[in-house]
């Protein structure tokens, strides 16, 4: 480019990126078109995605046609994501590839409202939570001030929980009362037959 004194020069460097890649194709190579058509009422935009693999290696395509640069040889071509389609024709195929020769293979996906979804996989439900039972409230017995004196000589007081207390004797002494009485008037009764 020649700059001339208070004019503008304008070049134009133009890169070419293909599905595969850039960079120019190896002469000995043949050309794989991959047509996606789309069909249907409820058909998505033709910029939406989708998966397919090409021998095992995986590519995203869109619909229309998509190019690939590839070797002599026989190629497997497996749509593995077709975004929910309720039917597809040609999901899988084989192509051989010459040199220098473009083949066509057409994959398409039919779109309808009132149809399932494809082999679209929805994302996984997550686990239910883990409920735990609700437990009684338990009563926390009062805090009481304990004094205590430091070692300046202050007297400080220091929260502390109350020691646990014996549970209250209800019923024991009753009992006790009860069982006694019994055992007299077994022994009144034996007495006195004993006796005769």
């Amino acid at each position: 480019a020649v700059i001339a004194e208070n004019q503008t020069t304008t070049v134009t460097i133009t890169n070419t990126f293909n599905t595969n890649g850039g960079g120019d194709p190896d002469p000995e190579d043949g050309t794989l078109i991959v047509n996606k058509i789309l069909a249907g009422n409820n058909k998505p935009a033709g910029d939406t995605e989708f998966t397919i693999t090409i021998n095992g290696e995986e590519h995203l395509i869109t619909a229309g046609a998509n190019s690939f640069d590839l070797a002599p040889g026989t190629y497997t071509i497996i749509e593995t994501r077709d975004r929910g389609a309720s039917s597809v024709s040609n999901s899988t195929q084989t192509a051989v590839i010459e040199k220098g020769i473009t083949t066509n293979v057409n994959i398409t996906n039919i779109f309808n409202r009132s149809s399932g979804g494809g082999n679209y996989t929805p994302p996984e439900k997550p686990d239910e939570p883990n409920i735990i039972a609700p437990q009684p409230p338990v009563a926390i017995p009062p805090v009481t001030d304990l004094p205590v004196e430091s070692a300046a000589g202050e007297t400080i007081a220091i929260n502390e929980p109350p020691t646990a207390q014996p549970l209250p004797r209800t019923g024991g002494p009753v009992l006790l009362f009860m069982g006694g009485g019994l055992g007299l008037i077994c022994l009144g009764i034996l007495t006195r037959r004993l006796g005769k």
